[in-house]
C-alpha cells in the first residue's frame, strides 16, 4: 500500500510503501555501513531539506556538546549548529572530534538530526606502553558480572526513559546500561550527573547494573 505525507498546504513531501510482512521484501544489495557514508555539512543539509528532498541517513563531522542549559545535545560544524536526538538506547560521545550519523528532519521549523548515533571522530592513539593486560572477551565479562559484585559509580546520564525503566550512563572510561525495573520511578535529565550504588549483573548481551540511583 502506498501512502503520501503532505504539508498543511497540500504539497506532497514523501511517499511511503507499506507491506504486510517482511517476507515480501527481497534484499538485492545490502545497505552500506553507516560509517562509510560520505560526510556532508549542515549548510548542505539545510539547502537540501528546504526542498523536502533529503530522506536518507547522513554523516556529519564536528563537535558534540551539552549546551549550558543542559537540554539535549548540540552538534556544531564550521557551517552551523543543530540539535541531535539520539536513537533509543544510544549512548552519546561528547567531544570536539565526533561523528554524528542520523536522519535530517524538521522540528518546529528547525533542522534536527534524529535517531542519531554519535561516535568518536578520530581513532584513539596507540599507547606507548604495551604492558597492560588484554581486555577479557565478552563471555568472560558476562561471567564476571554475574558474580554480583557491589559497585559505586558516578556517571553522566546519556539516555533515560521513565516509562520503560531504561537508563544509560557514561563516565570517562565507558558506558553501561542500568536496569531500573522495580525501582521507584524518577525523572533524570540528559547530562545530569548521578551516583549509582548497586551490584553487577550479566544482562542479556553485556554487563549491566542493578542499582540504587541518586543524583550526584
Amino acid at each position: 500500500m502506498l501512502t503520501a505525507d503532505s504539508e498543511l498546504g497540500g504539497r506532497r513531501v514523501a511517499t511511503n510503501l507499506w507491506m504486510q510482512v517482511c517476507s515480501f521484501v527481497e534484499i538485492e544489495k545490502p545497505a552500506p555501513k553507516a560509517e562509510s557514508l560520505p560526510p556532508t555539512s549542515l549548510a548542505a543539509l539545510r539547502r537540501a531539506t528546504s526542498g523536502g528532498a533529503w530522506r536518507h541517513r547522513v554523516l556529519l563531522r564536528g563537535q558534540v556538546a551539552v549546551p549550558e542549559q543542559g537540554r539535549g545535545l548540540r552538534f556544531t560544524d564550521p557551517t552551523g549548529e543543530v540539535a541531535v536526538l539520539l536513537a533509543p538506547g544510544e549512548a552519546a560521545y561528547l567531544g570536539p572530534e565526533a561523528v554524528v550519523i542520523g536522519f535530517p528532519a524538521i522540528d518546529s521549523g528547525a533542522l534536527v538530526i534524529e535517531d542519531a548515533l554519535v561516535r568518536p571522530g578520530a581513532a584513539p592513539q596507540p599507547r606507548s606502553c604495551a604492558c597492560s593486560p588484554p581486555r577479557p572477551g565478552p563471555c568472560a565479562l558476562l561471567q564476571e558480572a554475574a558474580e554480583g559484585y557491589p559497585l559505586r559509580l558516578r556517571a553522566t546520564v546519556t539516555y533515560h526513559s521513565r516509562v520503560n525503566w531504561l537508563l544509560f550512563v557514561q563516565d570517562s572510561s565507558d558506558g553501561i546500561f542500568v536496569d531500573l525495573r522495580g525501582q521507584p520511578r524518577t525523572s533524570l535529565k540528559f547530562g545530569e550527573e548521578v551516583l549509582i550504588e548497586g551490584v553487577s549483573e550479566a544482562g542479556d548481551f553485556a554487563p549491566v547494573v542493578r542499582p540504587r540511583v541518586s543524583r550526584g
